[in-house]
């Protein structure tokens, strides 16, 4: 009675089949197995199966270590639960089956999975073999570890020819990849009403290679195709490839013919590499292009990770994560105007791309389009001074300095040599004693613009080389509960 089910079945103590059970509407149930028992028990083991039911051949393909071991022909029809709708799917637990023992009726007895279960994946489409051993090859490496990350939509303004946007792609595992990437045009469809064979990419396609944990910035400029005119939308997607695993990322945009309203997104690398608990502005330039005044209605919205799959961790404007931000700007004809704002990242989630969006009804349908977006990798890197730069960077191209040689800015800590710079750990205002107003002056400095901490790293209650508003929660459960006293900075 539940919908599918994809299970090791063991044969003898040392090895198991694979096999699959799928509850079809209104055919009877389908289940297959594996002929032979390639599955060598109290190991790690890699799995898979593929089903191809809509369209082209009907087969399904079982998959060990990557390579095929047994197919099957599945019926047609829809795939459903006599459970309830919504019911949680199960992951290592089996339906309820039969058991019969001599002399007893019927009885019911679950089904549980005996051993680790690790790295479960479902995709909404039939992998091909070529991807599944991709996937197995990529070993300790993982599954999934290179991604990319362009603008929702692109605004070509009206006297414009070209546009340029950032492509950010990054590696989230811990080796060194080589990625290919390459840009595709898409034909008019939902969405999209013009053909974007004609739209040429700068570059088109390349290789890159990225670190360990780096996300690398690629401007790539947009051409204007021929008969591209106020309104039109041409769509077009970005294929990343790890050249090592196979593991691929593929993003997807809109480039838009503006039809009264352009906007150009400024990107600072200060925003666009935004340190944990820090404060940033950002910048995005919108241009009246009609021949009459008028009124530009906006949102601004953040955005998590992956198109929002993941909550957001920005506030903008000192408003909570998630909470839009809306406004209107006034203009001239072909005037232009900024809407600045503000963004602060509230918590670290590495390689989580988050984003800002710009959003207006620019056509009058009622509903809003992205016209801009700016791209954010939070990092946490130390950094006591706020200037966005990692403070190891700061002593190595001399912005700071380290006569006490204790690997920290000096301009944070005040020179140990000179007793009037020493400070007490947690005293942000500089009172002498640490009281709850050093928790308010800690919140008023990272969300109000107020003044910082001085010496910077007085503020760091917690010792971790940078403020953030986790300094003022120590200071808090320092005061009111008992916590442990913020650390120590001079002697």
């Amino acid at each position: 009675d539940n919908g599918i089910m994809f299970y090791v079945k063991p044969i003898s103590a040392t090895h198991g089949r694979l096999g699959l059970a799928m509850n079809i509407f209104p055919n009877p149930p389908d289940s297959f197995e594996t002929a032979t028992a390639p599955v060598v028990l109290n190991e790690w083991q890699h799995v898979a199966v593929t089903v191809a039911r809509n369209g082209g051949a009907m087969v399904g393909t079982f998959y060990y270590n990557g390579s095929p071991v047994g197919t099957f022909v599945p019926h047609t029809g829809s795939i459903f639960s006599t459970t309830a709708p919504g019911s949680i799917m199960d992951i290592g637990h089996g339906p309820f089956l039969s058991s019969y023992g001599a002399g007893q009726n019927c009885r019911p007895r679950e089904k549980y999975f005996t051993g680790p279960i690790d790295e479960v994946e479902i995709f909404g489409r039939a992998l091909v073999g070529v991807e599944v051993q991709d996937i197995y090859f990529a070993g300790s490496r993982g599954k999934c570890k290179i991604s990319c990350a362009i603008p929702s939509s692109v605004v070509l303004c009206r006297t414009a020819t070209t546009v340029t946007m950032n492509m950010t792609v990054c590696n989230q595992s811990p080796f060194t990849s080589v990625a290919n990437f390459s840009f595709a045009p898409l034909a008019s469809g939902s969405g999209c009403n013009f053909d974007a064979t004609g739209v040429t990419f700068s570059p088109a396609s390349g290789t890159i290679t990225l670190l360990p944990g780096q996300c690398t910035q690629i401007p790539v400029t947009l051409t204007r195709p021929a008969g591209f005119t106020p309104g039109n939308v041409a769509c077009f997607c970005v294929t990343v490839r790890d050249t090592l695993t196979g593991a691929m990322s593929t993003c997807c945009s809109k480039l838009l013919a503006s039809n009264g309203w352009c906007v150009t997104v400024k990107d600072p690398r200060d925003i666009t590499h935004l340190n944990t608990g820090q404060a940033r502005s950002f910048n995005l330039t919108v241009k009246n292009e009609t021949d009459a005044p008028a009124t530009f209605d906006y949102t601004l919205r953040s955005e998590g990770g992956d198109h929002g799959s993941t909550p957001t961790s920005l506030a903008l404007n000192g408003l909570p994560p998630g909470t839009p931000v809306i406004g209107s700007l006034s203009l001239p004809p072909w005037g232009e105007g900024d809407i600045i704002g503000d963004a602060i990242l509230m918590s670290y989630r590495p390689m989580d791309l988050e984003s800002i969006h710009l959003e207006a009804d620019v056509d009058g349908d009622g509903l809003a389009e992205p016209l801009g977006t700016v791209l954010i990798q939070p990092t946490s890197f130390p950094d006591c001074n706020k200037n966005g730069v990692d403070d190891s960077l700061d002593l190595l191209n001399g912005t700071s300095v380290d006569v006490n040689g204790n690997g920290f800015p000096d301009d944070c800590e005040g020179s140990p040599s000179d007793p009037s710079q020493c400070f007490i750990c947690g005293d942000a205002d500089a009172s002498s004693q640490v009281t709850i107003s050093d928790a308010v002056y800690l919140i008023n400095y990272i969300f109000s613009g107020g003044p910082a901490p001085n010496p910077t790293l007085a503020g760091d209650a917690n010792c971790d080389n940078v403020i953030t508003i986790s300094d003022a929660v120590y200071l808090v459960s320092y005061i009111f509960s008992g916590g442990a006293p913020p650390c120590a900075a001079c002697p």
